[in-house]
């Protein structure tokens, strides 16, 4: 066997890893993100709100309940997520923001957002 096809070898099993890894996603990782979109969808209210800043930080560093770290996964409790902490009222508070629209938020200002429990899904 020449070293021509020891690398096609290890190059077909990466490919059959690859493909079968891919399905695995799609088959439990789709239906359960869609699942959580739709519960964030139907729980969601608009409210007025100022931002005072936005990072990216552990919850544990940060200003969280613990009965919310609780309930995040062992897995994910070590994981940075994008943080803005925003005055909901009389009250400032630190929510979890949306990976998609962390971007778009802006900081010193008074936006219409909205938000499910301590999640900010949309901002306007």
């Amino acid at each position: 066997m020449d070293i021509w096809s020891i690398l096609g070898i290890i190059l077909l099993v990466l490919l059959i890893t690859a493909g079968i890894l891919f399905l695995l996603y799609k088959k439990f990782v789709v239906p359960k993100m869609k699942k959580y979109d739709d519960m964030m969808k139907e729980h969601k209210t608009t409210m007025s709100i100022f931002i005072i800043s936005k990072s990216k930080g552990k919850l544990t560093d940060e200003n969280i309940p613990k009965s919310v770290i609780d309930q995040i996964p062992k897995l994910y409790r070590g994981r940075k997520f994008p943080l803005v902490k925003a005055k909901v009222g009389p009250q400032i508070v630190t929510l979890i923001a949306d990976d998609r629209i962390f971007d778009k938020i802006p900081v010193k200002k008074m936006v219409k957002a909205d938000i499910a429990g301590m999640y900010l899904v949309d901002v306007r």
